[in-house]
């Protein structure tokens, strides 16, 4: 999710994708160049699950990936619905 995208901010769409049932699970990637105070925060209270910061790097990128897939994967086996 691009925090600055034109029509609607990136942190306002990831929010309003969290009460629906089909999107709820899909992880969200923040991607942005810009960096401003508590922005950050602002992105984790919305539902995003990793911060990125341009120019990125295409290896960090499948590192995070990989991160969140294989914590979906211990959540899945354990029950634990509450990890990112």
């Amino acid at each position: 999710m691009e925090v600055g995208l034109l029509v609607i901010e990136g942190i306002v769409a990831t929010r309003r994708r969290q009460p629906k049932k089909a999107t709820a699970a899909v992880p969200v990637l923040m991607l942005t160049a810009h960096v401003h105070p508590g922005l950050r925060e602002r992105a984790f209270d919305a539902g995003c699950d990793v911060d990125l910061h341009k120019p990125l790097d295409p290896q960090t990128l499948g590192v995070e990936i990989r991160r969140i897939v294989l914590a979906r994967d211990v959540r899945r086996d354990t029950g634990d619905a509450t990890s990112p």
